[in-house]
């Protein structure tokens, strides 16, 4: 199994939604219970759909489980100088609006929430940077240039 490098919260979340998951198994055992005692099973689409909910959930469940179990968290350092998987970075653009980002695996990725892949184009460009290096990421519609100012 190759290991999938996470941070220590991505963890704590992936725990947390297994949790959750393992909470609404028996709710869902228990529709799928009355469902089958409702009627014929063959035209009961309540039963059909129980019966998909639940698959779709043991899946989920099981992927979490996986995930977890091949998880290698990420050492944080106190004083890193260069990006690296798991590092906070704060970046500046030249009309001197920051952006703040944190550097994760595909499977903690969030843009939304400033975690960005490490397969990404910035995430791919700003490892091994150090403070002072400029990232340029060029899209189909603009390229934009960022300062690392800070990493955590």
């Amino acid at each position: 199994m190759k290991p999938v490098y996470i941070t220590s919260e991505g963890v704590a979340e992936l725990q947390s939604q297994l949790a959750e998951l393992l909470e609404q198994r028996p709710i869902l055992v228990d529709r799928l219970k009355s469902a089958r005692d409702a009627s014929d099973l063959l035209e009961n689409a309540e039963f059909i759909a129980a019966q998909q909910d639940l698959e779709l959930l043991e899946n989920r469940i099981n992927k979490i489980e996986y995930l977890i179990k091949i998880a290698k968290p990420i050492k944080k350092l106190k004083h890193a100088t260069k990006v690296r998987l798991g590092s906070n970075i704060t970046l500046s653009l030249h009309n001197g609006s920051t952006y703040e980002v944190c550097v994760v695996s595909t499977i903690e990725a969030d843009p939304l929430r400033g975690k960005i892949s490490d397969a990404s184009p910035l995430g791919q460009n700003l490892l091994g940077k150090a403070v002072g290096d400029m990232v340029t990421i060029t899209t189909p519609t603009k390229t934009t240039t960022y300062t690392v100012t800070k990493i955590s």
